[in-house]
């Protein structure tokens, strides 16, 4: 892998080694884009660029330097990532030691802190002190898919790189083509990761359509909120949410038939004659309502409350329309 193998990012990639071979490369950047669109792996290959023994135009992929990076053994490039529910000050402290250390073997140390939005006001304002006088030999990669909870001091310190998904028709093709997936999966894939490659790439191991529709009819089909996939004893909060992916799409489907739009925009196009059943069942109301819960409970589990009666909720308000 270099930069130039990343797919669907090809004005960040043209930028970034520009900046290399015009010398005009930042000390710090802030890296914006939705989950799964690849800015740690852009910041990773970045790295590996900068620091590369024998490339010009991209890293070699093969000397000391580049296979170090790919093993995550280099001793010149961290990455902070949160520890528990956020990225606290210890963490960028050790960031701090280690950035004044002269480097070991790199031309550039490069830090990556990874979703930088975690970081608590600790944490932000120790990284600020670093980004006003950072060392000249060392370059700092914050990305985040929420920019609007990045402090303002830090973002302006940064030079911002804006990544975006790909196009969800272009992400079925190449789902297909290169990675070898069914027409049906990734047409799924496509449309539920909204056009993120990063993200269905990770999915794609995934019995995809009959885990989602196995979610779908626990959920909707189950009485007691305690025996299906939102057990929170025995749920990750990242299968938590991965469940509440699938639940919007299921729930944004019946809202688009509602609406009268065309079937082909389906996410659950596998389901389709079920959807449009459903979608005399609900209230334009309803599903907002239960839009916006599902909403409410992804950020319940950012801030670490227990979603489980939003959850109930959920469960109630849909179970009562498919019984």
């Amino acid at each position: 892998m270099s930069l130039k193998n990343i797919i669907g990012q090809d004005k960040v990639i043209n930028f970034l080694i520009a900046s290399i071979n015009n010398d005009m490369f930042a000390s710090s950047y802030l890296f914006i884009g939705p989950d799964g669109v690849g800015k740690t792996l852009v910041a990773k290959e970045f790295a590996k660029l900068l620091n590369c023994e024998t490339a010009s135009l991209d890293a070699c992929d093969i000397c000391n330097s580049c296979m170090k990076i790919n093993k995550n053994i280099h001793p010149d490039v961290h990455v902070v990532e949160k520890d528990g529910s956020d990225i606290k000050i210890d963490n960028i402290r050790q960031l701090e030691r280690d950035i004044h250390l002269k480097p070991f073997e790199a031309r550039k140390k490069v830090f990556i802190v990874k979703d930088a939005h975690f970081m608590n006001a600790e944490a932000a304002n120790a990284l600020l002190k670093t980004l006003e006088e950072p060392p000249k030999d060392s370059i700092i990669i914050l990305t985040t898919s929420y920019p609007h909870r990045i402090f303002s001091t830090i973002a302006s310190r940064c030079r911002k790189v804006y990544f975006s998904s790909i196009d969800i028709e272009k992400l079925s093709s190449i789902l297909e083509n290169d990675f070898h997936l069914g027409k049906a999966d990734s047409h799924y894939l496509s449309y539920f990761t909204e056009g993120r490659l990063g993200k269905a790439v990770a999915l794609k191991e995934k019995e995809i359509l009959g885990e989602k529709n196995m979610i779908i009819d626990d959920f909707i089909n189950s009485e007691n909120l305690r025996q299906n996939f939102f057990d929170l004893d025995a749920k990750n909060k990242d299968d938590i949410r991965y469940n509440l992916d699938i639940l919007m799409t299921w729930f944004r489907d019946i809202m688009l038939l509602k609406c009268g739009i065309d079937t082909a925009s389906l996410v659950n196009s596998d389901r389709r004659k079920e959807l449009l059943d459903l979608k005399n069942e609900y209230k334009m109301e309803d599903l907002l309502k239960i839009m916006h819960r599902i909403l409410d409970t992804y950020t319940m589990l950012d801030y670490n409350i227990n979603p489980k009666f939003s959850l109930e909720f959920l469960r109630t308000k849909t179970w009562e329309k498919h019984r």
